[in-house]
């Protein structure tokens, strides 16, 4: 049986947005991950318990990060907006995601596109931190049973 794991890291199990910390529709993952160390563990218990499945960790963007519009209304307005332009200009399949992302660069002025670096920095970070954590445990266990 196969399961796909999806968990947001922070405070809250509310799944994020790209450019925002939240949804609009308030969906939800299982569970909020609150530290490295609790990620680290849920990793290793997979791992151990030889599950046959994915994990998905959603790292929310930091607070000052996220995208607004221009007149400060929340980022969902040009992506609304941008998905029903596709549609009226009969802009359909892979070709709709770059529309958008091109529109919401164009709208916020290019601010899009330092938000989607920090967000890469930002799960850069919190990936490599949870391997170190793993890294370190599995060396201190098997010293342990030496």
């Amino acid at each position: 049986m196969i399961f796909d794991l999806v968990y947001t890291f922070g405070e809250t199990n509310e799944f994020p947005n790209f450019f925002t910390q939240s949804n609009e529709f308030g969906s939800c993952s299982c569970a909020a991950i609150h530290s490295i160390d609790e990620a680290a563990r849920l990793v290793q218990s997979m791992i151990d318990l030889k599950l046959n499945s994915g994990l998905l960790l959603a790292v929310p963007i930091d607070k000052q990060d996220e995208l607004k519009t221009n007149n400060g209304q929340n980022i969902e307005i040009i992506i609304r907006q941008s998905l029903d332009q596709a549609t009226k200009q009969g802009i359909t399949g892979n070709k709709v995601t770059p529309f958008v992302l091109s529109e919401i660069r164009r709208q916020t002025g290019d601010k899009s596109i330092k938000t989607n670096q920090n967000l890469i920095y930002k799960n850069a970070r919190i990936a490599s931190q949870i391997a170190v954590t793993l890294t370190l445990n599995k060396i201190e266990s098997s010293s342990l049973s030496k």
